[in-house]
């Protein structure tokens, strides 16, 4: 039978046992995160973006959900951007850092002449996390405000 470290639901407060700054690698444009952190007494790799992780530092206190089970690939544990819900612990409050926040916004359009609704559509804001958010905020911030 296979080691289970965690199941969905396990909330486990551990520290990061490395420093993910140098475990950071380029993936095309982007920068892959790696957050090393210790659970059951095995180290285990959380997947993330590099903007993520690179905050972090060894020996610092995180609180994980898991939403899945870590998985074992070849000698290395991993949990996947998807299985898992990571908080700092920074002066006992839980701090919220991955997922990123993001917020869904339903927005409706009126009749101006009945006031009915005629159609509605959803934004989502969300906080940048790639090189290519960063990028496009630059593009954005300098397109509409550069000629002020």
């Amino acid at each position: 039978m296979a080691e289970q470290l965690g199941v969905k639901g396990y909330i486990i407060t551990t520290k990061i046992t490395r420093d993910p700054y140098k475990l950071m690698s380029r993936r095309g444009y982007k920068w892959f995160g790696i957050i090393p952190v210790e659970i059951k007494g095995h180290e285990v790799f959380l997947w993330t973006s590099g903007v993520i992780a690179q905050w972090f530092s060894k020996d610092e206190i995180v609180k994980i959900v898991l939403k899945d089970e870590p998985k074992k690939v070849g000698d290395t544990w991993i949990l996947g951007p998807n299985d898992y819900d990571l908080y700092r612990v920074y002066r006992g409050e839980e701090i919220p850092v991955w997922p990123v926040w993001r917020k869904t916004y339903v927005l409706e359009r009126k009749d101006p002449l009945n006031i009915r609704k005629v159609y509605e559509y959803k934004v989502v804001a969300r906080e940048a996390m790639s090189e290519e958010d960063y990028l496009l905020i630059w593009i954005l911030y300098h397109g509409c405000f550069g000629k002020l």
